[in-house]
């Protein structure tokens, strides 16, 4: 903040007595000549940068002139640029005193106490400089960061706004937005999760979570608890399918897809999911036919769900994909489908599409007509179709006291891309029903895409940066091209040490790809500046059971089960240990808790192994069975995976 008052010394009256009374005409200039003086020299040494020297001029200022106003705000503006925050509060406050509505110190007060951890302090001296200048950049970051640190989310997203509104080009702001909509997505999903555990859209989210973790056996179990709990919602069952498209279980995936096309028949994400099938087969004719389909259906859909698609495929499958799709023989009017996704595919990140991802919602009229069994028809008749943009529209403009008509409107806004009025109408209805499982679940949903559409505006604006480089990083690694995400992470790490992102990224890349010394050496530094971080207490503690330190995996399995991670893996890596540490009941009963995700039939082994040193021989037996079942299965999918690789190999081949 390089912001001073300056003043000469003919502004400043002697106002120093003598003991015996005034001082003499003389003793006055010489008072004169020595503030006129200092003040050019202060005033020098503040333009050079040299802060310490200008502080020291304007203590001797003050002194000289304790009611000077200028001289008590440059001499805290200069406590406030050498880092000396609670010296500068104390100066600017003695400034305040005299003139309140001073703007520079008003300013600086409020940024300092920001900086003091004082936020609540903050507020009114930011509020007061926006009343004389409603635009000042300082102010508005200052006065959202107060809010963000009061976790006053929403009041912060709406000064963002405001700044974002005046100055759509400030990467600051936009990042400043991606960190509270990240942390009211949060927030609504704990608390979806404390009223609703077992509901299947509390299961829902937390699998859709799991998936963008890569963590694809706890998100697959999560979505199955959502489907077992009743959870007939659009859309389920194709996230169910394309968790099991990320492990490699075609076949269950195709069943998925096909469950939502039998149920939802014009869902969209049943026909991702087919999509991205027929992909995987090497069928790339189906797969861009069906591509094309859905971008003619919805544009706002398939340009927001083109990244989690293209992150589902195998890399060998996105590669073969660059080379046998050809926009330029797309069906008609899918050209432009073609292009996005061939962009997607060589340039990730660089087709995001977030044009109305911040629209707010035309509020409806006091005389508009209500919304009437015709237009809700409509509505959902165009929602069942895929029309989701059709859908959002139709409902706009329209009042209604329904909430099913409220969160069709919500639905049809964040499947459509407009998050923001998602956001809107799905808090309209917890507003007054605070209990609304469907209200809280599509306010999550909208507020967690918020939080990706604002961080990649961010980045868009300023690709160089660590926010650039993490985006990147994160994007690499969803698609297993490790090395890129390295790379990406690692100058991330180099801009900003002190954030826990890029190494808890360079953590879980060396994790995937079995490197284990790095992966600890990465968490450990993470860990260093978040301590409270359960993903990376988990992460390590899966590290550490690889190596068999098993004594040092138990603490960090049981803290992160603490802090309410509870992955299936968690529960497996904890049997495993207690295991080897012979505490045979607990790693019988984390590992019961496990066999969800048991697809290779270890986990069932392991317990053959437990209940034969207890003498359980049924339950061994039992056990043992379930394993060798699970093996020959895995052993065919291997099998069927391999062949299929062979056959898009060859195919690749034939064409060149």
């Amino acid at each position: 903040m390089a912001v001073v008052i300056l003043f000469s010394a003919s502004t400043i009256r002697a106002i120093s007595q003598a003991p015996s009374g005034l001082l003499s005409q003389r003793e006055a200039a010489s008072v004169d000549k020595e503030v006129g003086s200092l003040a050019q020299e202060a005033e020098r040494d503040f333009t050079n940068r040299d802060y310490v020297s200008a502080a020291k001029k304007y203590e001797r200022l003050v002194a000289l002139e304790p009611g000077s106003v200028g001289a008590l705000n440059n001499l805290g503006i200069s406590y406030h640029m050498m880092g000396e925050f609670r010296q500068a509060v104390q100066v600017l406050q003695r400034a305040l005193r005299l003139d309140p509505e001073l703007v520079t110190a008003n300013l600086i007060l409020g940024i300092d106490y920001v900086q003091l951890n004082e936020a609540d302090q903050a507020i009114p001296h930011l509020e007061r400089v926006l009343q004389r200048d409603r635009t000042n950049r300082d102010a508005l970051l200052a006065l959202a960061s107060s809010y963000f640190a009061l976790k006053r989310f929403a009041e912060a997203v709406r000064v963002y706004q405001r700044e974002v509104k005046v100055r759509p080009q400030d990467g600051d702001a936009w990042y400043g937005l991606g960190l509270c909509f990240e942390n009211l997505a949060e927030r609504t999903t704990r608390e979806i999760a404390r009223i609703g555990k077992g509901s299947p859209y509390t299961q829902r989210l937390i699998g859709e979570f799991l998936t963008e973790q890569d963590a694809g056996f706890d998100a697959e179990d999560a979505f199955r608890r959502a489907l077992a709990a009743g959870g007939a919602q659009e859309g389920l069952h194709a996230a169910l399918g394309f968790a099991c498209l990320r492990l490699g279980d075609m076949t269950q995936a195709g069943q998925e897809f096909k469950a939502e096309a039998q149920i939802h028949p014009g869902s969209l994400d049943g026909k991702l999911g087919m999509a991205a099938l027929a992909m995987e087969r090497g069928d790339f004719g189906t797969a861009e036919r069906t591509i094309c389909e859905i971008y003619k259906t919805d544009k706002g859909y398939f340009g927001i769900h083109l990244n989690f698609f293209l992150a589902s495929l195998h890399p060998q499958t996105e590669s073969s994909a660059v080379s046998s799709l050809n926009p330029d023989n797309s069906p008609t009017g899918c050209a432009p489908a073609g292009d996005l996704l061939k962009e997607e595919l060589t340039s990730p990140g660089s087709s995001v599409q977030l044009e109305e991802a911040f629209q707010t919602a035309p509020a409806a009229k006091a005389s508009a007509p209500q919304a009437g069994p015709s237009t809700v028809a409509a509505a959902r008749a165009a929602n069942e179709a895929g029309r989701y943009s059709e859908c959002f529209e139709a409902m706009q403009g329209i009042s209604s006291a329904k909430s099913d008509d409220i969160l069709l409107g919500a639905r049809c806004a964040c499947l459509s891309g407009r998050f923001f009025a998602a956001s809107e109408a799905a808090q309209s209805v917890l507003d007054r029903e605070p209990q609304n499982l469907a209200a809280y679940y599509w306010q999550a949903e909208a507020t967690r895409r918020l939080a990706q559409a604002a961080f990649q505006r961010a980045v868009s604006l300023s690709p160089n940066s660590w926010q650039g480089h993490l985006l990147l990083g994160d994007i690499y690694r969803q698609r297993k091209q490790w090395e890129l995400a390295i790379s990406h992470y690692q100058e991330a790490a180099r801009l900003k040490p002190a954030s826990p992102g890029p190494f808890m990224g360079l953590g879980a890349v060396y994790w995937q790809t079995g490197r284990n010394p790095q992966a600890e050496t990465a968490l450990r530094k993470a860990l260093e500046i978040e301590p409270n971080n359960a993903l990376a207490d988990f992460v390590l503690g899966d590290v550490y059971v690889r190596e068999h330190r098993f004594e040092e995996a138990v603490p960090l399995l049981k803290g992160s089960l603490a802090r309410n991670l509870d992955l299936l893996a968690e529960h497996a890596d904890l049997g495993k240990a207690f295991a080897a540490l012979g505490q045979n009941e607990k790693a019988i009963a984390e590992l019961q808790r496990a066999l969800p995700m048991d697809r290779f039939g270890d986990i069932h082994y392991q317990l053959y192994v437990l209940y034969k040193k207890q003498g359980q021989a049924q339950l061994a037996q039992e056990a043992l069975a379930e394993s060798e079942k699970l093996r020959v299965l895995e052993s065919e999918r291997h099998r069927e995976r391999a062949e299929r690789a062979r056959e898009i190999q060859k195919d690749e081949q034939e064409k060149h």
